[in-house]
Parts: C-alpha cells; structure tokens; sequence
C-alpha cells in the first residue's frame, strides 16, 4: 500500500501511530519493536532536520520543499 498523505494537525503523531499500529500488529517482541520504532523517529528527526536545517541528521542528507510547514508537522 502507499504511504499516508502528510495532512492533518500532527503529521508526526500520526507516523507514530501508523508505526506503532504496523510493530504491534506484527507480533514483534518489546526489544525488536523498540527498534522498529526508533526507525519511525530517526525519519521524523531527518524529515524536521532537513527542513529546519540546525542539527546534523542519523541518515544521508535528504531535500525538503522550499515551503515546508514544520510548525504543522510537530
């Protein structure tokens, strides 16, 4: 299936649950869905950090569009 459309008062909520929707219906383990989670929010510090720019982000740089709402998104 494709992603979500980012939309919505807190996009980054809304990754959260999809995340934790996806780990839990998994039947993953505490431990390994722990991971699976840090993947979630190591993509949202990336996604914020190439917008906002400040911090050096866990991944390879990424582009942002040239009008992102990052008050929108958190």
């Amino acid at each position: 299936s494709s992603p979500a459309p980012a939309n919505g008062p807190n996009i980054v909520a809304q990754w959260d649950k999809s995340a934790e929707d996806t780990v839990v219906g998994s039947g993953a383990q505490q431990i390994e869905g722990f991971v699976y989670m840090s993947y979630t929010q190591a993509a949202v510090f990336d996604a914020l950090v190439a917008i906002e720019g400040g911090y050096v982000p866990y991944g390879p740089p990424i582009s942002a569009p040239a009008t992102p709402r990052t008050r929108a998104s958190t």
